[in-house]
Order: C-alpha cells, then sequence, then structure tokens
C-alpha cells in the first residue's frame, strides 16, 4: 500500500510513524516523538551509542528535528 501513504497530509503520516514505532521500537532509540502535540513538525529524539565504537553507553539527544 504504498501509493496510499503519498495521499496522506504529512501530519498524519508522521502520527502513522509514531504509532508505528511505538508498537515496535526500535532498541537504538531510547524516545522519539514530536515536540508539542500542537507542532508535529518538530520531533525530538535520544538515541543510544552504538556498541563496539567510543560512543558505547552514551546518548546522543538531538532537542529537534525539524521536517519538511
Amino acid at each position: 500500500m504504498a501509493g496510499s501513504s503519498r495521499n496522506q497530509s504529512p501530519e498524519k503520516r508522521l502520527l502513522n510513524e509514531l504509532k508505528s514505532y511505538q508498537q515496535d521500537p526500535n532498541d537504538a532509540l531510547i524516545s522519539l516523538g514530536p515536540l508539542s502535540d500542537s507542532d508535529l513538525m518538530n520531533w525530538t529524539a535520544v538515541m543510544k551509542g552504538v556498541p563496539g565504537t567510543a560512543y558505547e553507553g552514551t546518548q546522543a539527544i538531538s532537542n529537534s528535528v525539524s521536517l519538511p
């Protein structure tokens, strides 16, 4: 159903992606979501450091990712 996602508004698509992430979280992400319910185009994320690298055991925080 790739064609149906093209017809969705960006906000609806993002909400669907967030719901999908919440149902099946990614091990590399500690948290992911919009900064506020009223602005779905700006998100925040906290990612785990990659095992076996200098970043292992750390957290990278992205306070705002603006989506086009």
